[in-house]
């Protein structure tokens, strides 16, 4: 192998080489997702075969995989004796359906069972988040639709959830078919993601997502939310020790704050519909008047939950954002998203709820240890963050 970005898995790319009775040349790592163990780091391979056809393959390698086989799902222990999982791009064995999903005739030919028309369908694959989900854009001769790839057993739900939320007033995308392999198929929604337009967002824009937030509230869910990420509070202590051995002391009083915090502001509203994952990429709004929201993305983690996550995930994508931004030397952008952050945070009271503010400052604050794991800030700078809002003794 003449370049690898990841000596850990140098091994493990060999062998899966020699399985496929190929020849690795070279690898990059291209992407990292954490999983509910571990991580899938995603790598291109440049490969020849037996008569030197060069190529390159996508695979994804997953730590820490569940015990049982999986079809298409190579098992291999790796350089420290550790068990990692590897499949092959797009054979992701939690989204069956992707391998259809992302070549034009094996789609068209779901589509039409779906019964959408799929004349001179086009594909481009907009995301990927291993073992979770995809989203590709299919244009036809007719139509733009975006096909959103799950596991089986949501599909059906997240069709339903889309007709739910239209149908009380909530500017979803239309869901137009599902087919229960796991592929919903939803159209393209109108307006500008509200990110690209941070720069004009002002005190109409935080009143309209405050009106929005009330109206999903009142929307009938008969599921529960996506667990708020304080529930896995022990997962990313473990993983940002690991990362970051010289900030382990602060991980561990941070995550021990963060659970107290938590634990002594038990809701006492009565539990309410929330998105799940609400942020400005998840909001668009008319780009000719930007405080007007006319689209709400990615609905698939709302449900019967706790105010609290949807208000402190939104404030922690902010302030992280406002670090990226900076990092690009972007600063009227990065001043926008904190102008922004700071007035969401005057709303972090609420009457019906004394210990809202509470768990908001620990949701959010576990929000930016999460980044940190994503790579969007550093250990230290999530630190900062976090100490911000729960102060460190």
């Amino acid at each position: 192998m003449t370049t690898t970005t990841d000596a850990g898995h140098a091994d493990v790319l060999r062998a899966v080489g020699d399985a496929l009775e190929l020849t690795v040349l070279g690898s990059r790592r291209v992407a990292t997702e954490a999983t509910s163990r571990g991580f899938a780091t995603g790598y291109e391979l440049d490969v020849t075969d037996a008569g030197n056809a060069r190529r390159t393959l996508t695979i994804y390698v997953e730590t820490h995989p569940d015990e049982h086989e999986r079809d298409g799902v190579l098992t291999l222990v790796d350089e420290t004796g550790d068990r990692v999982a590897v499949w092959l791009y797009p054979n992701d064995p939690a989204l069956p359906v992707l391998k259809a999903a992302v070549f034009p005739d094996a789609a068209a030919v779901l589509l039409e069972r779906m019964g959408v028309p799929a004349k001179e369908l086009g594909l481009e694959v907009v995301s990927y988040r291993p073992g979770k989900r995809a989203v590709v854009r299919a244009t036809t001769a007719d139509d733009v639709l975006y096909l959103k790839v799950v596991r089986p057993d949501l599909a059906q739900g997240i069709h339903a959830a889309h007709a739910a939320w239209r149908a009380a007033g909530i500017p979803a995308p239309k869901a137009v078919a599902f087919a229960p392999e796991g592929l919903v198929a939803i159209r393209e929604l109108p307006g500008v993601e509200a990110l690209t337009v941070v720069r004009r967002l002002d005190e109409g824009f935080v009143e309209a997502v405050s009106a929005l937030t009330e109206a999903i509230a009142r929307v009938p869910s008969a599921k529960a939310a996506r667990a708020s990420l304080v529930s896995r509070l022990d997962w990313y202590r473990t993983r940002l020790q690991q990362l970051s051995p010289a900030n382990a002391t602060d991980v561990i009083v941070m995550c021990g704050l963060i659970a107290d915090t938590y634990r002594r502001t038990l809701p006492t509203a009565v539990p309410a519909t929330i998105h799940g994952d609400l942020h400005l990429s998840q909001l668009f709004v008319d780009p000719t008047t930007p405080h007007l929201i006319v689209g709400v993305l990615d609905i698939d983690t709302a449900g019967v939950g706790d105010r609290a996550d949807d208000a402190g995930a939104l404030w922690a994508h902010l302030v992280v954002t406002a670090h990226h931004h900076e990092g690009l030397r972007d600063d009227a952008s990065a001043d926008a998203c904190r102008m922004l952050a700071a007035r969401f945070r005057e709303r972090w009271q609420r009457a019906d709820d004394p210990g809202f503010a509470g768990r908001v400052r620990a949701v959010a604050a576990t929000h930016v240890l999460a980044h940190a794991l994503a790579g969007t800030v550093t250990v230290e700078q999530a630190l900062a963050i976090a100490g911000s809002l729960l102060p460190l003794d």
